[in-house]
């Protein structure tokens, strides 16, 4: 369990670094009002994290449901 919990987080750490790269760069570029792009990319690290935690545990039960 806590190998899948540690590749999770690893995955999501890459997934924020990706979205932050996207949203990010844009507007540090142009110098634009970055403020739409923070909250997006806020938005999406919260539901990415909720869906992942879900999705894991989903995969945990049904898994242990069938081994045993």
């Amino acid at each position: 369990m806590h190998g899948i919990t540690g590749e999770a987080a690893d995955v999501n750490t890459k997934g924020a670094l990706l979205w932050s790269a996207y949203f990010v760069k844009p507007c540090m570029g142009s110098g634009q009002d970055c403020k739409p792009y923070v909250l997006i990319f806020l938005i999406h690290v919260l539901v990415l994290k909720f869906y992942l935690a879900e999705l894991l545990w989903w995969l945990q039960g049904t898994t242990y449901f069938y081994l045993t």
